[in-house]
């Protein structure tokens, strides 16, 4: 196994088994719960299998895909990311309970029980481009370019958008303006 000096007090009220079968209300409530005082010399973990569990909106459950796996990155640990596998989703009044099942014992690793995470569920390239850049153009909606002293009009494909800026396809064999080379 592997020891541990420090305990604290959560060791009976988060589990495996708790992982595997809680609800969102219960998790809630979980959450809420004061630790077990009692002295201790420290703990003796048997097995290298652990979980992270923490909410978000629905939309973001419905996202990912139970049985995939996900990076997932610990600010308090350095930023440290891990691949985790996401074994529950659980929704509840438009949220979700996310349980994601680690299976590495990563060395100089803070175990706290309470941390922000991060998870990487999609990831998009393109080019960003100002909302303010942006042109309709006879249905079309693209961007004035300038190649030399000459400007042109370029419509992109918007992968994503806000109100600030866009990320638009990015699109290498595009044809440069009449006459000119890339």
């Amino acid at each position: 196994g592997y020891y541990y000096s420090a305990c604290d007090g959560y060791e009976s009220s988060f589990t495996a088994e708790r992982a595997e079968n809680m609800t969102l209300s219960e998790f809630r409530d979980l959450i809420r719960t004061e630790p077990a005082t009692a002295a201790t010399v420290g703990k003796l973990a048997t097995d290298y299998i652990w979980y992270a569990a923490g909410v978000a909106n629905r939309d973001t459950g419905r996202s990912l895909t139970v049985g995939n796996m996900y990076p997932v990155t610990f600010p308090y640990n350095e930023d440290k990311t891990l691949l985790m596998k996401l074994v529950r989703v659980v929704e509840e009044d438009g949220q979700a309970l996310l349980v994601f099942r680690g299976d590495s014992l990563p060395t100089d690793f803070t175990f706290t029980r309470s941390q922000p995470v991060s998870i990487l569920y999609e990831e998009c390239t393109g080019l960003r481009i100002p909302a303010s850049a942006l042109r309709a153009q006879d249905g079309v909606t693209g961007v004035f370019i300038r190649y030399g002293s000459t400007v042109y009009y370029r419509a992109v494909n918007i992968l994503l958008e806000n109100e600030d800026w866009c990320l638009a396809e990015m699109n290498p064999e595009a044809d440069p303006p009449e006459g000119h080379q890339w």
